[in-house]
């Protein structure tokens, strides 16, 4: 339980920086709107994912995506914001971390006790490949591919600390 009284579970842990995920997530279009500006191509595969890793990027697209859509839109990082204090549309590169992780006994055992939802499926990315696509990522595995904005797949907060 974080100061603002969200709750998440831990998930990567370096001597850097800490990674948790949100105990719900929800399924939605990255972009309701169809207001992409930023373009943000460079995704990090599963190998060079800690290389290219950078604390505050999520933070800064969520932000980005947030005022130009608000905190009451339908977008997922504003569902992300929502969440609570902190909580961000996590990165591609988080995504991959979170991947790696999904699978792993305890975090498995820790998101059941808490009542989260299983981290499955095909998740979106702060990362959008044009103003039309963004980059959605499949628990299973780490791949990442760039889908239309307006396509429908979850969304799961991530914070970092």
């Amino acid at each position: 339980v974080f100061e603002d009284n969200s709750v998440g579970v831990v998930f990567y842990v370096s001597d850097k920086y800490c990674l948790a995920m949100s105990l719900s997530e929800s399924r939605m279009k990255w972009d309701p709107m169809f207001k992409g500006r930023r373009n943000f191509v460079n995704i990090p595969d599963e190998q060079n994912c800690n290389r290219y890793y950078v604390p505050n990027y999520a933070d800064i697209c969520t932000n980005d995506l947030v005022q130009t859509y608000g905190t009451q839109s339908a977008s997922a990082a504003a569902w992300c914001v929502r969440y609570g204090r902190k909580w961000h549309l996590p990165s591609a590169a988080e995504l991959i971390l979170l991947s790696r992780q999904a699978n792993n006994s305890a975090i498995t055992a820790a998101l059941s006790q808490k009542g989260g939802v299983p981290f499955k499926g095909r998740y979106w990315a702060c990362n959008e490949h044009d103003k039309a696509m963004a980059f959605v990522v499949d628990s299973n595995g780490g791949i990442s591919a760039a889908m239309p904005k307006t396509s429908i797949f979850q969304v799961r907060a991530v914070r970092a600390f």
